[in-house]
């Protein structure tokens, strides 16, 4: 989307000013998916708050909510493009690190959760069970 102002006016020396000036905006409005993996066994609870909308993030395919209940390890989810998340694993009896994730984003200081931005595009993000 491309927005345009013209201003009119007159300077001190009573000259007639034109001032125009243009922005484009890109507004993404489609989805970017977060692959999440854990490199033991399988079943890890799968947590993505939507830290834009300050909320659970929404699973575009199925509209649940990314809050541990309704996806586990291994799996890649489809989110809405654009906002930035905080992403992370539980399973009773483990602990888990970040082992992997996008160049651009963050690993907390305790390391167990990665956040950062989308584009439009898919991202990986991989965990670790420390015992």
């Amino acid at each position: 989307m491309v927005n345009t102002a013209t201003a009119n006016g007159t300077d001190a020396l009573s000259r007639t000013v034109t001032a125009q000036a243009s922005t484009s905006v890109d507004i993404l409005r489609g989805s970017a998916r977060i692959k999440v993996q854990i490199d033991t066994a399988t079943g890890a609870s799968i947590y993505i708050w939507d830290d834009t909308e300050n909320q659970w993030a929404k699973d575009e395919a199925t509209q649940n909510p990314i809050d541990g209940t309704y996806h586990t390890t291994s799996d890649n989810i489809a989110v809405a493009a654009g906002h930035c998340y905080t992403v992370w694993v539980t399973k009773e009896g483990y602990t888990f690190k970040v082992k992997s994730y996008p160049k651009g984003w963050s690993v907390t200081p305790e390391g167990g959760k990665a956040y950062g931005c989308l584009g439009e595009a898919s991202v990986s993000i991989h965990f670790s069970a420390i015992m």
